[in-house]
């Protein structure tokens, strides 16, 4: 095992084999499979603003694993405006090449990911590389996440949502590899987030091995497809006390600055309801500035399953006159944007801001005729929403399954 210690462009520490009488020996197999996961690196870089699979060629095995992922990933992002350079960068740091095998080598450290104008993040990585034979060029075979980012501080918590999640077939699997990568303090399903009908069976099947992953730090909400089991007796068995910790299925907790308040909107939410008199008296009852609801049916919609859901209009309401700052939801399959707006769809500054992150893994369904103050859409990619909930405002990134930011935003200041 050889080791390396360095960052792309930088100086490798490998030392090369002693010299003897002849020409000057060439390097290790390790020297070149540093080399040659380095300009894979690169590539991967430029093919994330571009969308282009002619960068990868070359510097990854297009029968590999980690090339087959990102070429779904490109068609699915065909109708989706590329960002662009600058190009990402991934600097490798602190790397171990590990030799389990003549034919691969494991680079084994930290990547950080970086790019002008966005906050870097760092990964443990373990990037795969692979040769033919003996005399063949090294090329990147997979890359398997060790740790997610780290040194962020306790003031700055991170969320990670989406909902419509887990079903045979699905891309749970590469969306949840997301979310380890995003490590963030909370992850908040949405909702549907086993199909087909949320029994304990299938929740065992599908999410565990994938979203349950992260079930410590999960607080979860129903969907419409959990109550396809009467009472949502798979959901109620699966989350334990996290979907009712308080003896009810909606419930509010603190972090950081932040209040948050989890709903269900497939049991009685009208007006004078019991659920709706307990969000009006935790409301009153929050000091903090800062508050982010989240349940499964949208507000307003684009999509096109079946668009806005005039009855949350009783949660929105409530919201609305507490000055609440976000909401989450899902059911529809894709992932939108709307401006702060008032309970009447009128674009202002002191409304709400929803997101609608239907993406988790579940087949995505597209839109139909954009509601008002829709900003983006975003309708054939899945992925997750990742907020940072600074002490008095926010920020957003929408990362595709591939690892691209399709969406970012803020910091927005808290009313």
């Amino acid at each position: 095992m050889a080791l390396v210690s360095l960052a792309l462009g930088g100086r490798s520490d490998v030392h090369a084999p002693p010299r003897g009488p002849g020409p000057p020996p060439g390097p290790t197999a390790d020297q070149q499979a540093f080399a040659a996961g380095r300009r894979a690196l690169e590539a991967w870089g430029r093919f994330a603003v571009t969308n282009h699979l002619g960068t990868l060629r070359g510097w990854f095995w297009t029968n590999g694993p980690q090339y087959r992922k990102l070429a779904g990933e490109a068609k699915l992002r065909r109708g989706t405006k590329a960002l662009g350079p600058p190009a990402y960068r991934f600097t490798l740091t602190r790397v171990r090449v590990l030799a389990p095998s003549p034919r691969y080598r494991i680079l084994r450290g930290r990547v950080r990911v970086t790019r002008p104008g966005e906050g870097g993040q760092s990964y443990g990585w373990d990037v795969w590389m692979r040769r033919g034979g003996s005399g063949d060029r090294w090329r990147l075979w997979t890359v398997r996440a060790t740790r997610g980012p780290r040194g962020r501080s306790a003031a700055d918590p991170v969320v990670v949502a989406a909902g419509d999640i887990a079903m045979a077939g699905g891309h749970q699997q590469v969306t949840s590899d997301r979310v380890l990568e995003s490590d963030p303090d909370r992850v908040l399903v949405l909702g549907d987030n086993q199909y087909r009908s949320g029994e304990l069976a299938e929740y065992r099947s599908f999410y565990d091995p994938t979203w349950g992953r992260f079930r410590a730090s999960t607080r979860p909400v129903p969907g419409n497809h959990e109550y396809e089991t009467a009472g949502a007796a798979g959901y109620f068995a699966y989350f334990g006390r996290a979907a009712r910790p308080k003896g009810h299925s909606y419930y509010s907790f603190d972090l950081g600055g932040w209040h948050l308040i989890a709903l269900n909107s497939s049991i009685d939410h009208g007006p004078g309801s019991a659920q709706e008199r307990w969000l009006r008296a935790d409301l009153v009852a929050t000091a903090k500035r800062c508050i982010l609801a989240y349940w499964h049916f949208p507000r307003f919609s684009s999509g096109a399953h079946q668009g806005s859901w005039g009855s949350v209009g009783t949660f929105w309401n409530d919201l609305y006159d507490a000055r609440a700052d976000v909401v989450l939801s899902a059911h529809e399959h894709g992932y939108e944007r709307f401006a702060p707006q008032t309970p009447w769809a009128k674009a202002s500054r002191q409304g709400i801001r929803q997101f609608i992150v239907g993406t988790g893994g579940a087949d995505l369904l597209g839109f139909a005729a954009h509601q008002p103050n829709s900003q983006v859409r975003i309708g054939n990619v899945h992925g997750v929403l990742e907020l940072v909930l600074h002490p008095a405002s926010y920020q957003w990134r929408f990362v595709s399954e591939d690892g691209a930011v399709l969406d970012k935003g803020g910091p927005v200041t808290c009313h």
